[in-house]
């Protein structure tokens, strides 16, 4: 048997990208770009075990969802 009425925390994740672009002269250009992923840091974790017939486990979160923050930047020439 399943209980319904236990529910799972809602997605709660914020992503961010700012880039800049710089002309050096005509037809090249530099770029630089930085994006973090899961700004705050927020967990998200799984949702509770729903299935009374698993004993003890029942109600418990097994485990985080999401990613810790990743950051990642690049630097493009277009020429």
């Amino acid at each position: 048997q399943t209980d319904s009425s236990l529910r799972a925390q809602g997605e709660d994740n914020w992503d961010i990208g700012v880039g800049k672009a710089t002309e050096i002269k005509e037809g090249i250009s530099l770029q630089f770009r930085g994006e973090l992923f899961n700004l705050f840091n927020h967990p998200q974790f799984t949702p509770p075990v729903t299935d009374v017939s698993k004993g003890a486990s029942f109600g418990t979160v097994g485990y985080q969802l999401n990613t810790q923050r990743v950051a990642q930047f690049s630097v493009r020439l277009n020429f």
